[in-house]
């Protein structure tokens, strides 16, 4: 495969599921090291995508470490790195957030059976009743049914 031309070799490294296989080729060999160096933004903006589900946030938050700004097209292999650590600890402040804050929120809204009494996913819509005592002040109680 140390034969091939560099613009075959950018294609394989182009369809790579992740970047983590991009960066195992590219340690397998000088010439594999050399095309993923001179190749490394084309080769982010194709494997990126598929590889990164939060790689807009790992971007901006490469960004403001003081890394290209997100408008910014050419990359380092450096940045690379950083954006892929990066989208670790996006991951995992997600991950955090969903078990701490958005199951207080849950817990607050659901009755004591466990169904949510409001949201996306409520069976039980509001109905909207005016009281005698707000009835010119635009003002609502909301009674489920």
């Amino acid at each position: 495969m140390q034969a091939l031309p560099a613009e075959l070799t950018t294609e394989i490294f182009c369809l790579l599921p992740s970047l983590s296989d991009v960066f195992a080729v590219a340690a397998t060999c000088h010439q594999f090291r050399y095309v993923w160096m001179t190749n490394v933004t084309r080769i982010y903006h194709q494997v990126a995508p598929r590889s990164i589900p939060c790689e807009r946030y790992a971007r901006r938050f490469r960004a403001d470490q003081g890394g290209p700004a997100m408008e910014c097209w050419k990359l380092s292999p450096g940045d690379v790195v950083c954006m892929v650590r990066n989208a670790c600890v996006v991951e995992k402040a997600i991950l955090q957030f969903e078990r701490e804050i958005v199951r207080r929120v849950r817990s607050m809204f659901c009755d004591k059976s466990g169904e949510e009494t409001c949201g996306a996913n409520s069976f039980r819509k509001p109905v909207i009743l005016r009281s005698k005592n707000t009835m010119g002040q635009g003002r609502a109680n909301i009674r489920r049914t």
